[in-house]
């Protein structure tokens, strides 16, 4: 069997709707499950919400909320007939009373919480919309609840997975129907407590879903559908130079993900390749081409240079307010305040007088994590800083890279190069 994921960007819009179902129907094997994403810009909308409903703004919450709904009852309307979307309609709204419920229950619960609940509706919304056009299509299918069958602790916003008992229950929910050859469609990005509280797995979490899918059934093998051709050598919108990788091994393509590369989520790549199940990136756009496969090679590829641009990350500076080193016991401190604070540790560096960090901060939580370290440090921060990747790099490609940006901190390590950088001087 295999599982495919269709990101935001596959479904954003009837026409893509569309072309996902004939993309089951002439390019996909049974038994299949698929695991989808928000449509579209939905979970920034989603999001949106939660700030206004944090922000006391319920007015503001409701006018989006019936903003979204809107959007997906139109797709409904342009994609069934009559009948057909009414039906669909109801089981939206179903799932949309789950937000308006909240919005008017003002709890007081704490913001990673309320994220959870409100934002995965957006997921729940677009695959009981993809169910029902693959239906439409003459496709036998089925819609699963995701959260009945990955179960997490309860760190809402980035939870962790109960593997065992995750692997029982989707081996229950899903195994009959793959069996009988049909399709399985359930959401991505989200998740269970033991509580029955919805959790979700990291923002752009699906290719994470789809992983836990394959590896836990397991699968033969898993594709993720993106608007590009495949890996690149770099990000297209950026380089007009990129290449496609036809073929990467599973430690390359795990550097590639661990250093920044956004075309697979990180933490996809480590559950496939346990299991050893190739992992195919491909365009839904030109669907019959080849992309790029990422497997177990037993010789190492000879790579062009590959390169990863993450911008919008914090650059810190830390030294002691007293005449200590930063040693074990401060680094154990600095460490744990980052894992309180949820801030993703991209680089580091440990002298006697400083510890220097380039992290991202996804939860906005940096001035919080400042307040509790200027107790016992003296803490500078840089924002807006560039980390650059250089995999298999040669001179040239680090040259031009560099040109114009003042370099903060550097490392290197065996095939990579990674640059700390500002734009200031």
């Amino acid at each position: 069997m295999v599982v495919h994921k269709f990101g935001g960007a596959s479904i954003n819009d009837v026409e893509r709707i569309e072309n996902v179902a004939k993309i089951v129907k002439n390019n996909v094997q049974s038994p299949c499950l698929i695991v989808v994403s928000a449509m579209g810009k939905t979970t920034n909308a989603l999001e949106k919400i939660v700030e206004c409903y944090k922000a006391d703004q319920i007015d503001e919450a409701f006018h989006l909320l019936e903003g979204l709904k809107s959007a997906h009852y139109k797709v409904c309307d342009q994609l069934f007939d009559t009948r057909s979307a009414a039906q669909l309609k109801v089981e939206l709204n179903d799932t949309f009373v789950e937000i308006e419920w909240m919005i008017e229950d003002s709890t007081g619960d704490p913001y990673n919480y309320v994220y959870d609940q409100i934002v995965s509706v957006g997921e729940l919304a677009s695959s009981k919309i993809i169910h029902a056009t693959l239906i439409a299509n003459g496709i036998n299918a089925v819609w699963q609840d995701a959260r009945d069958v990955i179960k997490t602790d309860n760190r809402h916003r980035n939870a962790s997975v109960d593997w065992e008992l995750s692997q029982d229950l989707i081996k229950k929910h899903c195994l009959t129907p793959l069996k009988e050859n049909i399709v399985i469609v359930t959401q991505g990005f989200i998740g269970c407590t033991s509580e029955n509280f919805t959790t979700t797995l990291g923002r752009e979490g699906s290719d994470f879903t789809a992983a836990i899918f394959a590896s836990c059934l397991p699968a033969n093998s898993m594709t993720v559908w993106k608007d590009v051709p495949g890996v690149m050598t770099a990000d297209p919108a950026n380089n007009d130079q990129a290449a496609l990788l036809s073929t990467l091994s599973y430690d390359e393509a795990l550097a590639m993900t661990y250093y920044g590369a956004k075309v697979i989520h990180p933490k996809t790549i480590k559950p496939i390749q346990l299991k050893n199940i190739p992992l195919y990136v491909k365009s839904f756009i030109t669907p019959d081409n080849h992309g790029t496969e990422i497997k177990s090679l037993e010789i190492e590829l000879r790579y062009p240079p590959i390169i990863v641009s993450e911008e919008q990350n914090i650059f810190i500076r830390m030294s002691a307010k007293d005449n200590t080193f930063i040693r074990e016991q401060s680094l154990g401190l600095i460490f744990s305040k980052m894992d309180k604070f949820g801030l993703v540790l991209k680089l580091d560096r440990n002298t006697p007088n400083e510890f220097l960090a380039c992290v991202g901060d996804p939860y906005n939580q940096i001035e919080n994590f400042v307040i509790e370290l200027n107790k016992t440090f003296a803490v500078r921060l840089e924002k807006n800083i560039e980390l650059l990747t250089i995999r298999h790099g040669d001179e040239s490609s680090i040259i031009n890279h560099l040109a114009g940006k003042n370099i903060l901190l550097k490392e290197s390590a065996e095939h990579t190069l990674q640059y700390v950088l500002s734009t200031g001087f």
